[in-house]
Order: C-alpha cells, then sequence, then structure tokens
C-alpha cells in the first residue's frame, strides 16, 4: 500500500525521518552519567525496530523475508554502533553533521551514478549535493566545542583555579587489552549479572568533597603491570568498561581536620588528579605511533557510520527484483539487523574468552551492563524514534530515490545542530552560533536546489 507513496508523501516522510534521526540522540545525552556501551544502545535500538517492523502487517503488507535484509543489518548496526560513540565522545552535533554529510556524498553517487535515478539536470545536482555537503561541514565545524580549561571550587570560598589541559605529557598509564576486559569481569563478578549489574555505583568511589577539610582523599598511584606497553588496536573502546582511573588508583578515605592547611592540600590533591587523568584521556595505538583522545575517536565513530553505515539502503535496490521494495522491506531489514546485533555480541563474547585465556566464565562478566533500570525508558524512546525515521527513510527512497530521498533524510544535522547548541550548550560564543546559522541557511538552499532537480513521477512520463 504504502510503496505506491507520491511524491509528496516522499518529502513528507523525509522530513519525519530527519526529525526523528536528528532527535533520536537526545535521549543518549540525558544519561551522560551512565556508562552505556555503544553496543548495549545499538541492541536497544535494534530490539526496538525488530518489535515495531510488524506493524507494517495491519497496513496491508504481507509476512515475507529476504536475505538482503541480513546484508543491510551488516551495514546498519556496525555503523550506528560506531555513530553512538561518536555521540558520547565527541557531542551530538558534530557526530551528526560529520556522517550526514558523507551519507549525503554516498547516497547522491549511488543514486545517480549507479542506479541511474533521473534528475533534471546532473550538473544541477552536483551542484547542489555540493551546496548541501558545504553546508553540512559548515555547521560540523561550528558546533564543535571550543578547547576550555577546567573550573575548580572545593575549598569552598567560590575562587575557582583553573589549569590548561596537558596534551603534551606522555605520562599516562595504559593497560593491555587482557588486563582492560579482566578488570571489568572483576568488577562485574563483585556486584551482579552482566545484563542487571549496576556499574554507575563505583562512582559513589570517585564523588570529589564538597567542603574541604570534610574528608580528604588520598589518591594513591599503582602501577599497571605491563604498563610500559601501549594499548593494542584490539583494545575495545566502550565506555562501560572501567576507567584507567579505578583500575590504576585506590582511593583511601581518612579523617581530617577543618582547618586552612589541608583544605589547600584537599585542592592540590585533586589538581593532581585531574592532571593525571587528563594524560590518561588519550589512547595510544600502533605502538605509541597513533594517540587519539577519546574525541578525536567519536569523530572517527562518527566517519565510519558516514561511511560504512550509510549503505544500509542500497540492498533494498537489489531485493526488488525479488519484490521487496518500501514498507515491504522493513521487516527483512529489523530481522536482518537483530541477526546482526546478536551476531556481533557473540563476536565480542568470544573475542573476551580469547583476551583471558579460555576463562568462558570471566568473559561473560566482562560483558557490558544493560543497565535495564537507567536504560528502559531511554532505550524505548531512542529506538523508538529512530524506528520511525528508519520507516519514514524507506518510504523517502521508495517514492525519490535513493539519490535525492535518502540525501534529503541527512538534514537531520540541522535539527541535532538545533539540540545539541541551544539545548545542550555544546557550543558557546555567539560568533560561532551566528556562523552555524549562516551554515545552515547554505544547507536549506542545497535542499531547496536538489528538490528542484528531482524529476517527479508525473514528469518521468
Amino acid at each position: 500500500m504504502l510503496d505506491n507513496c507520491s511524491d509528496t508523501c516522499g518529502w513528507i516522510s523525509g522530513l519525519i525521518a530527519a526529525l526523528s534521526f536528528g532527535s533520536f540522540g537526545v535521549p543518549i545525552k540525558f544519561i551522560s552519567n551512565v556508562k552505556v556501551d555503544p553496543l548495549v544502545m545499538q541492541s536497544y535500538k535494534s530490539m526496538i525496530c525488530f518489535l515495531t517492523c510488524w506493524l507494517v502487517i495491519p497496513l496491508g503488507e504481507p509476512f515475507k523475508f529476504t536475505p538482503w535484509g541480513i546484508v543491510s543489518g551488516a551495514f546498519w548496526v556496525p555503523g550506528a554502533t560506531a555513530g553512538i560513540y561518536g555521540i558520547r565522545n565527541a557531542g551530538l552535533a558534530i557526530s551528526v553533521g560529520t556522517w550526514s554529510s558523507l551519507m549525503v556524498i554516498s547516497s547522491f553517487c549511488w543514486g545517480i551514478f549507479v542506479f541511474g535515478e533521473r534528475v533534471k539536470s546532473v550538473e544541477g545536482a552536483c551542484g547542489a549535493a555540493c551546496v548541501l555537503v558545504v553546508g553540512l561541514v559548515g555547521m560540523s565545524i561550528y558546533s564543535s566545542p571550543v578547547k576550555t580549561t577546567n573550573n575548580y571550587d572545593h575549598s569552598g570560598d567560590g575562587k575557582k583555579g583553573k589549569f590548561e589541559d596537558d596534551d603534551s605529557s606522555t605520562g599516562a598509564t595504559t593497560a593491555t587489552a587482557s588486563e582492560w576486559v579482566q578488570s571489568n569481569a572483576d568488577v562485574s563478578k563483585k556486584e551482579m549479572t552482566p545484563l542487571l549489574r549496576d556499574d554507575s555505583i563505583n562512582e559513589e568511589t570517585n564523588s570529589s568533597d564538597e567542603e574541604a577539610g570534610v574528608e580528604l582523599q588520598e589518591i594513591i598511584d599503582i602501577s599497571i603491570e605491563g604498563s610500559g606497553h601501549t594499548a593494542p588496536t584490539s583494545v575495545p573502546t566502550d565506555t562501560n568498561l572501567p576507567s584507567k582511573r579505578s583500575s590504576s588508583r585506590k582511593v583511601v578515605r581518612r579523617k581530617a581536620k577543618n582547618d586552612n592547611s589541608e583544605g589547600n592540600e584537599s585542592i592540590e590533591l585533586l589538581k593532581k588528579r585531574d592532571k593525571t587523568e587528563e594524560k590518561e584521556e588519550k589512547l595510544s595505538f600502533f605502538n605509541g605511533k597513533v594517540r587519539l583522545t577519546r574525541r578525536q575517536l567519536g569523530i572517527v565513530g562518527a566517519i565510519v557510520n558516514g561511511t560504512w553505515g550509510s549503505n544500509s539502503m542500497i540492498p533494498m535496490h537489489y531485493a526488488r527484483k525479488q519484490g521487496f521494495y518500501g514498507a515491504g522491506y522493513l521487516i527483512s531489514y529489523s530481522c536482518g539487523s537483530m541477526l546482526i546485533t546478536i551476531l556481533l555480541w557473540i563476536i565480542r563474547y568470544l573475542h573476551n574468552v580469547y583476551l583471558l585465556d579460555g576463562n568462558y566464565k570471566d568473559a561473560y562478566y566482562a560483558l557490558p551492563s544493560f543497565h535495564v533500570r537507567e536504560m528502559w525508558v531511554v532505550g524505548l524512546l531512542s529506538g523508538s524514534l529512530y524506528s520511525l525515521g528508519n520507516f519514514c527513510s524507506i518510504i523517502t527512497v521508495t517514492a525519490l530515490g535513493q539519490g535525492v530521498g535518502y540525501s534529503f533524510t541527512q538534514t537531520s544535522m540541522l535539527i541535532s545542530g538545533i539540540w545539541g547548541i541551544f539545548f545542550f550548550q555544546e557550543v558557546q560564543g555567539t560568533g560561532r552560533i551566528l556562523k552555524w546559522i549562516m551554515s545552515s541557511i547554505i544547507t536549506i538552499a542545497g535542499i531547496l536546489w536538489l528538490s528542484y532537480e528531482h524529476v517527479g513521477s508525473t514528469e518521468a512520463h
């Protein structure tokens, strides 16, 4: 029934898809205090898409399945997982902006040059796509937060001390992949099973003193065995694993007298601790030849989503020969994505087994928590938004084509930028915000130009 959607229906569906794709990351930002692994977040999205895909049956679509849905899932699930990592580490606006730009380029090339979708002018369509990409890149650049200093007020006198981030230091302690996974397993066994454990309770031991002199945290650095080695490329980058701070230090609490000398000592200890943490923020790869911050790794995750995840709709065009297209493809897409998600969990478990020298029990405990109590609402909201966007994007591609339709859905950057800049205040400064607005105007111009170049169904005959 929905396969015969008109151009107007396609544009409306694309608008809804852009709103949904631009907002699905918002619930993730609200749980920034909970260290949710990207694969866990993606699992919630996959489950919601799987549970809601059956709603197309009451709309008149028959139940049928094609293996091309598994191929779509193989593109979407790993790419979207990397995208979630990008949101958590690089920010909502810059992550969505980065992968949106790449998805426009990829979708346009597939649609115009591979599938031969009709446009009024190939040159004009290329120009519109370039304008759209320039606008998206501009929004991505000007939605990137500037580097700031850290502020502290632990003395109780209202004064804040500042010191710059120290990126030049190379004294960070690093751990091997097996040590990292083993530390996570040790913590898990002391609490609950991976599905239900609440890793957030560990944060209580890391809370700083609000009143100087009441309680002083004495930080004792303990070297991790093998700290002279840098982390290999196989080190998991998920945020659920215990931080180096918890695995490389012991926190010893002792009572302190309420006087100025020990209050100053508390401030100095906090500064020393946080400077050390800044050193540990960079992760090393290829025997220390490449060192990236978590924000840089987040941008890499967004790039992976834009290059790999952007191909998730391509298999639908090949499945069309078998009668699978539009809403009728959603069941195959969702079921295939669920199968790929389960496969990734199996691969991750076997990877843990390998790192832990065949210890199957510890490998199970090293799996990340699902944070059911904190995540069921957030996972439901985020997954539902993405599921809606995914459904509408399929309708859009069916009506407008891969080159124009899927490119149009990537204007979700406008929505995520509004969330990131004006709600989460990821960007400060009137100048940068005005530049972002100018970039958004360029993006809108690209959208209007691209829509003009599209050959409608009535024009094609």
